[in-house]
């Protein structure tokens, strides 16, 4: 008589939901190409003395670095309170209008009124013409960012 084939158990109950699993409560962070000094930046601003964090968030955002921007972006999406206001002005130093669409996402998502009017209110800052711009009479939209 051939022997019965046992049937598998069950498999356990996930620990996270499929949902969970595509869409995290909070994002990932993003794989960004940095240079070994903005790196090394980078990796003060996240470490726990305020002052070296203060200096090397100054240091990125003076950098001029296109993966800089994307750092403070991407630090900007997760960024609560005084972190936030420290953070979106570091974007604002930045100064790249290439920051702008990604101000306006932010924006967009954001469920507080308050960081939706400052997220759109540095978008609006950045979008004004320089000066060169002003005398030239070109608009900013007619000049690189």
């Amino acid at each position: 008589m051939p022997a019965q084939a046992e049937e598998p158990a069950p498999a356990p109950a996930p620990t996270r939901t499929p949902r969970e699993v595509v869409s995290p409560s909070q994002p990932s962070r993003v794989e960004i190409e940095l240079t070994p000094d903005v790196a090394d930046a980078a990796a003060r601003y996240r470490g726990t003395d305020p002052v070296e964090r203060e200096a090397a968030l100054s240091e990125i955002a003076g950098s001029g670095e296109a993966g800089a921007l994307a750092f403070l972006i991407d630090e900007l999406s997760r960024a609560q309170g005084e972190q936030r206001r420290t953070l979106l002005q570091a974007v604002i130093d930045f100064g790249s209008r290439a920051a702008i669409p990604e101000l306006l996402e932010l924006a967009e998502a954001s469920a507080d009124p308050e960081a939706k009017a400052a997220l759109v209110e540095a978008a609006e800052y950045l979008a004004l013409p320089t000066l060169k711009e002003f005398r030239q009479g070109k608009r900013p939209s007619d000049a690189s960012p």
